[in-house]
């Protein structure tokens, strides 16, 4: 499983501080005991409670190789979630794997939090499972830890909800260890330090607000902070349609167009916290009724003269043309029209106006060049009976040697009609 960037909800208000930083480490106790024997590495974790270590000495020899080959092999949703929680990514809280407790081993805990976060594959829906972790769940909470499960699929296809659910169960639990005692929260809100707090997490003018407050006020802030993460990305996504757009949410956010590049799409962190905004502006102004209406009018307008055009058009018939110059007997005479069969046609390559035609004229196969490609589809002229003109002198059109002409009627809407008799008749048959 590819490991995917980690879902950091950073809190935009300022620590608590609790009393873990005044309680010294125990002389007696080693400067750096083993994790897996449940002390911890870290200074700032030592504590009246969590600096001791949290195994059971009795079980301790047996569980050390669980832990070892515990760590070794993570499951996919483990390793994924410990992606997420290593080197205090989360908020700085610090988490420690596969760690001893009492008799068990937690996937994770935060010992300074005292939470504890498992994550259950499918052999804990059973029900003997299901009993077995519930009596596992009691003994934590009676050693002082709260326990939250998570099952692989939540922690595989939503992690940042796993991880939301899980800072806000610290933030709880690091202000009810707090209590009274801690000066209210300072500032912040996501909006930066420019701003005013939002929301009414926090009473106006309360020096010491309750626990509730400083949780809703908690809230408040990721919910604001994460807003303006989606509200950066959305500037990505609509940039390549609306630009202009996407260049004022830039303005407001006070960054540079470089964020506007598609890799940076689906990032988090594209705001630091703490970075002030400048005014808020409208993206898009509002459009009044007054304007919808005259538009409107005005497409009704258009509409009702491309109406009184095309029945003006269509009203319209075109004049008869007028009778050619008189001619002889002999003139006529002349022509050889002659009855034919359409074998074969296609249009003629670059010219619109073009169909190429094998006609069958009984003695003979030609090739006739007809401008009627604009009023039939050449497939439904195969096999149609027409009228030539055979001993019009061939000529040249599109490098195609055009050997007689067909006989056409147009009608007054100038619509072609092909000129023939009425019966089929033996192609070559002549006319007189």
């Amino acid at each position: 499983m590819q490991e995917k960037e980690p879902w950091i909800l950073a809190r935009t208000v300022s620590p608590i501080a609790t009393n873990k930083e005044a309680s010294p480490s125990p002389k007696n106790e080693e400067a750096s005991p083993s994790p897996s024997k449940g002390g911890v590495s870290d200074p700032a974790d030592t504590g009246d409670f969590y600096a001791y270590q949290t195994a059971d000495p009795v079980v301790y020899g047996a569980l050390k190789n669980f832990v070892e080959e515990n760590r070794a092999n993570p499951t996919q949703a483990e390793k994924a979630l410990w992606h997420l929680l290593r080197g205090k990514k989360l908020d700085g809280y610090k988490f420690r794997r596969q760690h001893i407790i009492g008799s068990f081993i937690a996937d994770f805990v935060c010992l300074p939090a005292r939470l504890i976060i498992e994550v259950d594959g499918m052999i804990h829906q059973t029900p003997e499972n299901k009993i077995s972790d519930a009596e596992r769940t009691t003994e934590l909470n009676r050693l002082g830890f709260e326990v939250m499960r998570f099952t692989n699929n939540q922690v595989t296809f939503t992690p940042e909800e796993v991880v939301s659910s899980i800072l806000l169960t610290l933030t709880s639990l690091t202000l009810k260890e707090a209590g009274s005692e801690n000066p209210p929260l300072g500032g912040g809100g996501a909006l930066g330090s420019e701003n005013p707090p939002i929301g009414g997490g926090v009473p106006s003018g309360s020096e010491n607000p309750s626990l509730e407050g400083r949780v809703a006020q908690q809230k408040i802030d990721n919910c604001l902070h994460l807003c303006l993460q989606l509200t950066a990305n959305l500037a990505i996504l609509i940039n390549p349609f609306l630009p202009g757009t996407a260049g004022k949410m830039l303005g407001m956010m006070k960054v540079v167009d470089k964020m506007l590049d598609w890799d940076n799409a689906g990032k988090i962190n594209l705001l630091s916290v703490g970075y002030s905004l400048r005014e808020p502006m409208l993206l898009f102004r509002k459009i009044e009724d007054e304007e919808i209406a005259k538009q409107v009018e005005k497409l009704k307008k258009g509409l009702i003269r491309n109406q009184t055009e095309i029945m003006e058009t269509t009203s319209t018939e075109k004049p008869m043309l007028p009778v050619k110059p008189e001619i002889v007997f002999d003139d006529f005479a002349k022509i050889d029209l002659r009855t034919g069969v359409i074998l074969a046609a296609k249009k003629v390559e670059k010219a619109d106006k073009l169909l190429q035609l094998e006609v069958d004229l009984g003695f003979e196969k030609r090739t006739i060049v007809s401008g009627i490609a604009l009023h039939f589809n050449p497939a439904d002229l195969v096999g149609k009976q027409v009228t030539v003109v055979t001993n019009l002198a061939s000529r040249k059109m599109r490098g195609i040697d055009s050997q007689g002409m067909i006989l056409m009627a147009e009608d007054k809407e100038g619509k072609l009609h092909f000129v023939g008799p009425d019966n089929r008749i033996e192609p070559g048959s002549s006319i007189n």
